[in-house]
């Protein structure tokens, strides 16, 4: 009972540890050098009075002490942006997004197309070339070449052992 006492209280501590971090009212007005240094996305560095202050699209609000979304500012901005010379920016980014998003799938399919070739081919010469010339090569000794004195009944002198000489076999498949 005690270790749930121990996670139980390390939860609590973890999570009164995020309230208060996450909500100290971030680093309005802390000194800064950079924006780097104010540490909220909101925030940005003033060089005027080298402090954290919201940035042009946010307003600080002191009831709740945080930067606060200006959604007409930055309608304005994004109003400013959309002129014609934006828009042939942005058609010419999705001309060449669209080209090299085909170029990438080309090159993909033509990996796994020679892949597939490479696999067929190993699997033609390895298996099945490879077992077609073992067989004519078996064909052909037992063809050519005459089973110990085939023309007589009885077999001919040999080099093996009379224990290890075998009957002759046929080897029609």
């Amino acid at each position: 009972m005690s270790s749930v006492n121990v996670y139980r209280s390390c939860t609590l501590i973890a999570v009164v540890f995020s309230v208060v971090v996450l909500c100290a009212g971030v680093d309005y007005g802390k000194f800064c050098d950079h924006d780097d240094d104010c540490h909220d996305f909101r925030l940005v560095c003033s060089k005027a009075s080298n402090a954290c202050v919201c940035s042009n699209f946010f307003n600080w609000n002191e009831t709740y002490n945080t930067c606060i979304l200006n959604a007409t500012e930055l309608k304005e901005f994004l109003a400013l942006k959309a002129d014609g010379r934006d828009m042939e920016t942005v058609e010419q980014l999705n001309r060449e997004a669209v080209s090299t998003f085909n170029k990438l799938g080309f090159a993909g399919l033509l990996a796994l197309s020679l892949g597939l070739l490479g696999a067929s081919c190993c699997v033609i010469m390895f298996c099945v070339v490879d077992r077609k010339s073992n067989y004519a090569e078996l064909e052909e000794t037992t063809v050519t070449k005459p089973r110990n004195n085939q023309a007589s009944d009885t077999p001919g002198p040999s080099i093996l052992p009379a224990e290890m000489v075998a009957e002759p076999f046929d080897m029609a498949f």
